[in-house]
């Protein structure tokens, strides 16, 4: 897997978590008593959910040939940026293990 493909999982990721929390989180406004527009915050939440479905797709279609265990494992390492040591603890295997599969799995991908 290229570094450019690894920075757009990355990337696809981080709009994924700012789109869910910015659904789940919306910004607290401060009542003044001035006058509000109208909004229709159905519509917003609809869109952000339909970008997290287009932007899952996308990820999914990017690592569909991985076997899933090798998908965690790109998960966890390129999206999450976790650890070695805490990928290995996860699933209990180790460290050294983990970089083997975790290898294989971004050479299967350097070839798709």
């Amino acid at each position: 897997m290229t570094r450019n493909e690894l920075d757009k999982l990355q990337l696809i990721a981080d709009k994924i978590d700012k789109i869910r929390s910015s659904v789940m989180y919306p910004p607290i406004k401060v009542i003044t008593g001035m006058p509000i527009e109208q909004r229709t915050d159905h519509d917003k939440i609809g869109a952000a959910i339909s970008r997290v479905d287009e932007l899952e797709k996308q990820y999914d279609r990017i690592v569909c040939n991985l076997e899933p265990l090798e998908c965690d494992l790109v998960y966890m390492k390129y999206v999450r940026g976790m650890s070695y040591k805490k990928i290995s603890e996860n699933l209990g295997f180790s460290e050294r293990h983990t970089k083997r599969l975790l290898e294989k799995a971004t050479n299967k991908l350097m070839k798709i």
